[in-house]
């Protein structure tokens, strides 16, 4: 789940939305996976180490060849991925994991940067994906707070979320902590022979 635009790229005067308490986002994914059938996940949420780069380069890249949460066409490689991860932690920007009880990375969050112009700053895009045999297991929702919480003791003000717009798990998962839609772009995207639309969704985070 999440975004089209890829995970490696990386102030308004509306009024601040209350983003829900952890126990409040683990139930609402918790009963959708219950509703499913699918079992909750029993792991861990813990930053990322370079040990965990080939599980998540695993997880990204099937979303690369099955899905369109991401517009990427070809795999990435492991070199590629680490330059990724070595450049979040060069500029600050946190790595998340789920990590299950066997000890299998089976999600990840990120923040990334939006833009690199000086007056964009402030503002930060979002990844997140699951590993395609774990979804609907409350993963995407355990491994939202931590990216929400490090965007704030970051001082950024918005954190943005491009999603494919045939993508309802993603788009509820980010209303259920305080996203809201503010623009859908149409043909933006072309993948498996099909023009896509983009979602963006933005979290405003209360200014310093």
């Amino acid at each position: 789940m999440k975004t089209p635009r890829d995970a490696d790229a990386g102030g308004a005067n509306e009024p601040e939305r209350r983003t829900p308490s952890r126990r409040e986002g683990q139930s609402a994914e918790n009963r959708a996976g219950s509703e499913t059938g699918a079992p909750r996940f029993m792991g861990r949420i813990r930053p990322a180490t370079e040990n965990d780069l080939p599980g998540t380069l695993e997880i990204y890249n099937e979303a690369v060849l099955n899905t369109t949460a991401t517009y990427d066409y070809e795999p990435r490689t492991l070199e590629h991925r680490r330059a990724w991860f070595e450049d979040h932690a060069k500029h600050n920007y946190p790595v998340f994991v789920a990590e299950d009880q066997a000890g299998r990375v089976v999600g990840w969050s990120a923040l990334n940067p939006y833009h690199d112009r000086m007056g964009y700053r402030f503002t930060t895009e979002n990844s997140v994906y699951v590993a395609a045999d774990r979804r609907g297991q409350g993963i995407g929702t355990l491994l939202m707070p931590p990216l929400i919480d490090a965007a704030r003791e970051r001082k950024f003000r918005a954190i943005l979320a491009a999603i494919d717009a045939e993508n309802p798990v993603s788009i509820r998962l980010h209303a259920a902590f305080g996203f809201v839609q503010v623009g859908h772009f149409k043909q933006v995207g072309f993948k498996f022979g099909r023009w896509l639309d983009v979602v963006y969704m933005e979290l405003l985070l209360p200014s310093s």
